[in-house]
């Protein structure tokens, strides 16, 4: 595919959140297919309802500078969707992204022919795929993953990052997430992995199922209003 092609690919997909189907086994059974190339590199995996965009994008501004190469995935995009894939900064070119697209639409092909897939994936899962891939391919040395919507369903939550990040919480995507603030934190405290450090943004009382999700998977919690210890990752 093209540029041209790839967006009108993209824009067959539907709505990305009217059309959204949450769940892991479509992009596991990708990065599979693909060679898993999420599992190259490092990354810092970051949920919530407000302010992880912010989070990410200083995340990975502070380990550019430290001189890592770095990816970083965010959504949505403003203007065109290659802002959602960056490497040091710089958004994937047109014509890597197309060619990108044209791989992962091949693979993807392959496993509805099988019926490994259940169905086609969703745009999101489409350009975390292509993201995840990009990444392996660029050799970054460590990936800053924004969530898309949620956390334990969320098409990124595949990775198993060194620190998860779960920014304040509050209500929003009821209709998937659930209709109480207590019920948004504990799908967002999905992206807590077993003995991986996390931190949290967390202020609402309500959302204390963060706090007990990190003591169930005996991951180091860090709350933001505490006295942070040096972490030394590299």
């Amino acid at each position: 595919m093209n540029h041209r092609e790839t967006l009108e690919y993209l824009n067959s997909k539907g709505n990305e959140v009217q059309m959204m189907h949450l769940g892991l086994h479509r992009t596991v059974a990708m990065m599979e297919a693909l060679g898993n190339p999420h599992m190259q590199y490092p990354a810092v995996h970051i949920a919530g309802t407000n302010g992880k965009g912010s989070v990410a994008a200083m995340t990975e501004s502070i380990l550019r500078a430290k001189g890592l190469v770095t990816g970083m995935y965010t959504s949505p995009h403003l203007v065109r969707v290659e802002e959602r894939i960056r490497v040091s900064g710089v958004r994937v070119p047109s014509s890597a992204f197309a060619s990108l697209s044209t791989e992962v639409r091949a693979a993807e092909e392959t496993l509805l022919a099988k019926g490994i897939m259940d169905r086609a994936l969703t745009t999101f899962e489409f350009l975390t795929c292509c993201a995840f891939l990009r990444f392996a391919r660029q050799n970054v040395d460590i990936a800053v993953i924004e969530v898309g919507l949620g956390g334990k369903l969320d098409a990124t939550n595949i990775i198993r990052p060194l620190c998860s990040v779960i920014t304040s919480i509050a209500l929003d995507h009821q209709q998937y997430l659930g209709n109480t603030i207590r019920k948004i934190a504990a799908e967002k405290a999905g992206i807590i992995k077993k003995g991986i450090p996390v931190i949290s943004g967390c202020g609402n009382p309500e959302a204390e199922e963060v706090t007990s999700t990190a003591q169930r998977n005996n991951s180091p919690a860090q709350a933001i209003n505490q006295r942070f210890p040096k972490i030394d990752f590299f």
